[in-house]
């Protein structure tokens, strides 16, 4: 029976090797285990969409035509108050007046005027429904595609209005984007004769001078940051007009049909 000590101590050792060795495993596991993961920032609300019974035309009188409708529309989205000293700020009709009490009213006015245009606009989704103007910018016709490689629609395209000569420039600016302007990249034209007279005015004369798009959109939201207040706009039509205001194309969006 002197085998059985040799082959118990075997055993017995062999028993002990794998035990530290399982401690040390379950030390490795332990400390390569991740922390728990962070939750998740909330997800941002999904824009809101138009409203495919909505036709351009039910729409066509209001415009964006200035730097207060994009300050009342931004206000009605965000909520946020107006601002008077920076919607006034540099303005040379107050900075003028002299008389302080009477240039305090004149900034309240302003203020006044661009919270009740974005209180109307918050309460009738409807006004949130736009055209605006934008110069026209074509490429040469392209005779594959049937159509004019268009610009400023696109992700990094901002349309803004000048103060003017009442209200100058200041962190109180704003601008209009567009979150499908990508579909818009190509203004089709299927008709030859239609695409002929385009070229024409485009290699003519700056088109830009002699034409312009109309863009009929609907504005989905509002971005807050530092700088300039953003809107963020989705397109619905765009629309090639001469300097007549005469319509020389139209282009929906990519796989969807022209809306007229």
């Amino acid at each position: 029976m002197r085998w059985l000590l040799p082959a118990c101590l075997s055993l017995s050792l062999l028993g002990g090797c794998f035990a530290d060795r399982g401690d040390l495993l379950s030390e490795a596991n332990a400390a390569g285990r991740s922390p728990a993961a962070e939750p998740a920032p909330p997800a941002r609300p999904a824009l809101a969409q138009p409203d495919p019974a909505v036709t351009p035309e039910s729409f066509a009188t209001q415009a964006i035509a200035s730097r207060r409708d994009l300050a009342e529309l931004f206000h009605a989205l965000t909520g946020a108050p107006v601002d008077a000293a920076k919607e006034t700020a540099d303005a040379p009709a107050i900075r003028s007046q002299h008389d302080e009490p009477r240039r305090q009213q004149a900034v309240a006015q302003v203020a006044a005027q661009i919270a009740e245009g974005a209180r109307r606009i918050a309460a009738d989704p409807r006004l949130r429904y736009r055209v605006v103007q934008a110069s026209a910018a074509l490429g040469p016709y392209d005779v594959f595609r049937k159509g004019f490689p268009l610009q400023g629609l696109g992700a990094d395209d901002r349309i803004t209005f000048m103060r003017g000569v009442d209200l100058a420039r200041t962190a109180a600016d704003y601008s209009l984007a567009f979150s499908n302007g990508a579909d818009f990249a190509l203004l089709k034209v299927e008709d030859d004769a239609t695409a002929r007279r385009i070229e024409q005015l485009r290699t003519g004369t700056p088109l830009a001078l002699t034409g312009s798009l109309r863009v009929s959109l609907f504005v989905q939201d509002a971005a807050i940051g530092p700088g300039a207040g953003q809107l963020i706009a989705h397109v619905l039509r765009v629309d090639l007009v001469d300097s007549n205001k005469a319509l020389l194309a139209s282009s929906a969006p990519r796989g969807g049909p022209l809306l007229r």
